[in-house]
């Protein structure tokens, strides 16, 4: 990663976020080497979930998601990750039962990741345009008053910069593809940041083009100075995650 990324091992993350959150935080990894070293931190509805999955691939990411989001999460509220008390909110999006902090998660190609906020609604997308299955001739997500800046130098550029930025949003609202991303209008701030109107209320957002050529947004509902990002890394002895004890 490039620019203020900071990076951490996998075992690392008790110790680099056991001071809490006061901003928003973006944590990104690559796929678990190996995804039946991940069950032990999963929950059996989780598991279930990613069963479901046919394909070997889209099973690791699902299951690499889940073990990030429980990794972190319990190393920020000092809980063991099984302990963790996870519910669904009226339109299905995940929250903790004690409202601690809110989260959002996020899976694409070979990445994972998840955004944490302690004042509010948050969203993330992650989209790694190498890895998508199919074009993306005909899908109309532009409003008439989008504005991107720098401009795309790219057709492709410009939808997955709006992409992500819209589905963060709208993840963010807790509808996700619910909401018609042609009725999002993304007005620029500079460096990378925009604000959207749903509603009455005023979303801000980042999105960044990682020099992976993964793009990736982050949405709160509440303005931000600074936000902490990290990268998790496998450690490089270690293909099975230990849980914390």
């Amino acid at each position: 990663m490039d620019g203020d990324w900071h990076e951490c091992p996998w075992s690392g993350v008790e110790s680099v976020l056991a001071g809490g959150l006061d901003r928003p935080l973006v944590v990104m990894a690559p796929l678990a080497p190996r995804g039946e070293a991940l069950a032990p931190w999963l929950s059996a509805a989780e598991r279930a979930r990613c069963a479901r999955y046919r394909r070997p691939a889209d099973r690791l990411r699902c299951a690499s998601a889940h073990a990030l989001k429980r990794r972190v999460l319990a190393a920020l509220l000092g809980e063991s990750p099984g302990a963790l008390a996870l519910v669904c909110e009226a339109h299905g999006k995940p929250a903790l039962a004690s409202g601690a902090l809110a989260f959002n998660l996020s899976h694409a190609g070979d990445w994972v990741a998840l955004a944490c906020d302690p004042s509010g609604a948050v969203g993330i997308d992650l989209e790694q345009p190498a890895a998508r299955h199919g074009g993306i001739a005909g899908i109309a997500i532009g409003h008439p008053e989008d504005r991107l800046a720098p401009a795309p130098v790219s057709p492709e550029q410009g939808f997955y910069t709006a992409w992500t930025l819209k589905e963060a949003i709208a993840k963010g609202i807790g509808l996700g593809l619910g909401i018609e991303f042609a009725a999002l209008a993304l007005r620029p701030e500079g460096d990378g940041r925009y604000r959207c109107r749903w509603r009455g209320r005023c979303w801000q957002a980042r999105h960044r083009c990682l020099d992976s050529g993964v793009h990736l947004a982050l949405a709160c509902a509440r303005p931000w100075t600074q936000v902490d990002w990290w990268q998790l890394n496998w450690d490089a002895a270690q293909s099975a995650p230990a849980l914390p004890r």
